[in-house]
């Protein structure tokens, strides 16, 4: 196969300091077989042995480096630079089980009119313990019915905790709807994959698990998930969405939208929360969530700040 291959799929690793983990990442990439594949890593300015781990396996990968920017910008710059029509992710503390690709490459072929794949995925917590992840179980078919389903209409079930290493894509598809939000550093996958789902038409999803998925208390998503700005642009984006969303597809991004909106109370946002609410309020009442905490947020923004300013106060009497 050569790099005009319609199969042919370039893999991308943003990497930022992970010394521990990116030699587990990146051979697990390397030993894959039956499909040609490039290994893009683009070192996101690691201050660590990262980069000169990396640097040791010469002409096997494609090193990119760039200064600091976020994972959002490093998977952009894979893209842009992938030789391949077909993009794929793995964070550098993740790693295919053998035949990821193939596998890949076995649901783009099996129709014409597929344009992303994804598959399924076993989540390994720090105390090691595991938790299979079968997509086509979520959408409501077992694997003993259909190994692959064909899914052409919006399924939230394919947005909310799906990890990006799952996930295969066309590079023109990628780049028409935008790629990654460079101003996300945490919750970009969740904003990409609404966007992916949406405006894909067909995706092959599989019961195979083909990724070990680990919690790592390091990481820049672990670190960043509470940040204001990041939970402010991610609901925002979210709200943009939800009116091409179906209706009957919309509660679980709602309940998502609501855990944000809890993150901004509790942190003190209260302008942000209160101009969010007052986005989202109509969606709650329309799918029954609204609730007293709904409610708060549609009070006057004196009043929402004096009642914050209590909450504190019992609070701090409490501890």
């Amino acid at each position: 196969m050569n790099s005009q291959d319609p199969i042919g799929i370039s893999v991308v690793i943003p990497l930022y300091n992970k010394a521990e983990t990116v030699v587990r990442a990146i051979d697990s990439v390397l030993a894959q077989r039956q499909v040609a594949a490039e290994l893009i890593v683009v070192d996101d300015g690691s201050s660590d042995r990262s980069l000169a781990i990396s640097q040791g396996y010469g002409d096997r990968i494609r090193l990119i480096r760039q200064a600091n920017r976020g994972p959002s910008a490093a998977r952009n710059r894979g893209v842009k630079e992938a030789r391949f029509p077909w993009v794929s992710f793995l964070d550098a503390d993740d790693e295919y089980l053998p035949g990821c690709l193939a596998h890949h490459a076995a649901c783009l072929s099996a129709r014409p009119d597929v344009r992303a794949t994804m598959v399924s995925f076993c989540f390994i917590d720090r105390c090691g313990n595991t938790k299979n992840e079968v997509l086509t179980a979520r959408i409501g078919q077992s694997s003993a019915d259909a190994e692959i389903l064909f899914v052409e209409d919006f399924r939230s079930a394919l947005v909310i905790n799906v990890h990006i290493g799952a996930v295969c894509v066309s590079r023109d598809l990628f780049l028409a709807i935008g790629g990654f939000d460079e101003q996300l550093v945490s919750w970009e996958i969740t904003d990409f994959l609404v966007r992916l789902v949406r405006h894909t038409g067909t995706i092959a999803v599989s019961s195979h698990i083909r990724l070990l998925s680990y919690d790592t208390p390091d990481s820049q998503s672990t670190k960043t998930h509470r940040k204001i700005p990041y939970v402010t642009r991610v609901t925002s984006r979210l709200l943009d969405e939800m009116e091409s969303i179906p209706e009957n597809e919309q509660k679980p991004l709602l309940a998502q939208m609501k855990s944000f909106l809890y993150t901004l109370w509790e942190l003190g946002a209260l302008g942000e929360f209160h101009r969010l609410v007052g986005r989202a309020h109509g969606y709650f009442r329309l799918h029954e969530l609204d609730d007293r905490f709904t409610r708060l947020g549609l009070l006057p923004l004196p009043a929402l700040r004096a009642l914050h300013g209590l909450r504190g106060i019992k609070q701090r009497l409490l501890s």
